[in-house]
């Protein structure tokens, strides 16, 4: 009966591994990364980490949001955000050279106090925004 049950803890680990290799921003402690321009970084450095909004529906969405952050209904999303570092270095690329983000700001990748599972939820195919509010925790480093 122990062997069986040993065995049963061995399939059960090799599965979760597995899952993990193979889909790795669904693990269970995944990080999660998000971009912010230079403010990030001053507001860190004064013990004042900067926050990450959840979904904002549009007739909630203050006027001072750029409107190339909201989606085709005015509504905001939530913070964009990426399962690696080298996915939000990819994404900053992209979102700089449609215009998404403002011109004239340096941009850097931050790590946000979230996980995967519970903070973060795909919007459209491949595109993942902040379900809740977050807290920016740290400039990312490789």
């Amino acid at each position: 009966m122990k062997h069986r049950s040993n065995l049963y803890l061995a399939l059960l680990l090799s599965f979760f591994c597995g899952f993990t290799l193979l889909f790795p921003h669904q693990g269970l402690c995944a990080k999660v990364y998000t971009i912010g321009d230079s403010s990030y970084d001053i507001a860190l450095a004064k013990g004042k980490p900067p926050v990450k909004l959840g979904p904002i529906q549009a007739e909630n969405v203050p006027d001072i949001f750029p409107q190339s952050f909201l989606e085709k209904d005015g509504s905001y999303g939530g913070g964009k955000v990426y399962p690696s570092i080298s996915a939000a270095q990819k994404g900053l690329k992209v979102l700089l050279q449609k215009g998404t983000l403002p011109e004239g700001l340096t941009w850097h990748i931050f790590e946000l106090d979230a996980t995967w599972e519970d903070d973060v939820y795909e919007i459209s195919q491949s595109d993942y925004r902040l379900n809740k509010l977050r807290i920016v925790r740290s400039r990312a480093t490789e």
